[in-house]
């Protein structure tokens, strides 16, 4: 679904990320690969195939997409290098054709030089005609910003075992919040009356939901 703020056109895709056209951009976030290993070296014992998925499904994102330029909002590994390191240090290396950008968030704790052996640039953001690209949200005095860090979702049917969650996209203030892409990630219910426009994401399309 394609949408335009401040003069600049985007499209919602269905894989949770967002496609910045005057950029040549695919923008990113929450991905925290790593998760999962690193609640199982601390006592919670999360599957394994939940790792398997966030690297098939970024793999599968960056294989697609034309894109010359990534960026992440934040969150890319959710704490210290662990053994899922060496599988992402892979991934990227595949894609040497692209330019990747890492906007630090609260998770982004490894050093900035294992980064940057991997070509990709560690920014606190990012601005171009009024498109500001944060981790948190950040209200600014003109322009669009563009952030992750919350997760959102919405909550349809609710009551009993029929809820059915969703993540979503959302704008509030000349905010824009992209869905996480991590499967470990979960949701963060938002309020649907503070939000002026809300596209889900459901299966294989964007639905304007609000």
């Amino acid at each position: 679904m394609q949408v335009s703020f401040f003069d600049n056109t985007f499209t919602l895709n269905s894989n949770k990320t967002l496609f910045w056209h005057d950029q040549d951009a695919l923008i990113i976030a929450d991905v925290h690969l790593g998760k999962s290993t690193h609640f199982r070296k601390n006592g919670l014992a999360l599957p394994h195939y939940f790792a398997q998925e966030d690297f098939f499904e970024l793999n599968n994102i960056l294989q697609k997409s034309s894109a010359v330029n990534v960026f992440f909002l934040g969150d890319l590994f959710h704490s210290e290098i662990n053994d899922e390191w060496a599988q992402f240090e892979n991934l990227i290396q595949d894609f040497e054709n692209k330019k990747f950008f890492l906007i630090s968030g609260n998770h982004d704790v490894i050093a900035t030089e294992h980064y940057t052996a991997l070509n990709i640039k560690v920014i606190d953001d990012y601005l171009y005609k009024n498109i500001y690209l944060t981790h948190e949200p950040t209200a600014i005095a003109k322009g669009m910003n563009i952030c992750g860090h919350i997760h959102p979702g919405i909550v349809l049917q609710k009551g009993g075992h029929k809820a059915l969650r969703l993540p979503c996209f959302f704008m509030k203030d000349n905010i824009l919040t992209l869905p996480a892409l991590g499967a470990t990630t979960g949701l963060a219910p938002i309020n649907e009356a503070y939000a002026q426009n809300i596209w889900l994401v459901a299966e294989n399309e964007i639905i304007k939901y609000k």
